[in-house]
């Protein structure tokens, strides 16, 4: 009958609609699952360049004004941030080395100079011995002439006792003679 023509219709015009608008509902799907998913493999990619070391400068990968445009412009904005902090760590450490090497060479002359003073205070003990022994020397000289003119003293004394009695004996004896010859 007709009734069941135009509904057997019905059914085929809906199930034809239903299922464009599903192959229509797939399509939108597949490209907003796409255009969500792509710029986020670029930042995947972007993120895993950063973890492994790379921080050169590049451009912007996704182009966007959403979310993700901004998660983007985070990353640029970090990876610029990171590389400026160790361009500073690099230049601090060139600095800490060249201050390592003057410190090195501020203590190799520190230790060359302290070598010299104490070479020049071996030096100096090493005289001060030298004329303390001298000292010692010249002290037992001293001590020894001072014995030997305490003994000319004596000697001198002595002599000078016997020139006194000889004296006085001549004395005696010139008179002894003075006498006998006035007799």
């Amino acid at each position: 009958t007709q009734e069941d023509m135009m509904f057997d219709q019905a059914i085929k015009i809906t199930v034809g609609s239903i299922s464009a608008a599903f192959l229509v509902l797939l399509l939108i799907g597949w490209l907003v699952t796409r255009s969500i998913t792509a710029p986020l493999q670029l930042l995947v990619t972007a993120c895993k360049e950063l973890a492994s070391g790379d921080f050169r400068a590049k451009p912007r990968a996704v182009q966007r004004r959403d979310e993700i445009g901004q998660v983007a412009d985070a990353l640029v904005e970090m990876r610029e941030n990171v590389r400026i902090v160790l361009n500073q760590v690099n230049v601090s450490t060139e600095q800490v080395a060249a201050s390592a090497e003057e410190l090195t060479a501020s203590t190799e002359q520190s230790a060359q100079a302290t070598v010299q003073v104490a070479t020049t205070i071996t030096e100096v003990a090493a005289g001060a011995a030298k004329q303390t022994s001298a000292v010692d020397s010249t002290t037992s000289v001293v001590e020894q002439m001072s014995a030997g003119i305490q003994q000319v003293a004596v000697n001198a004394n002595a002599v000078s006792g016997m020139a006194d009695k000889t004296t006085n004996a001549a004395s005696q004896g010139d008179k002894a003679v003075d006498a006998a010859i006035n007799q």
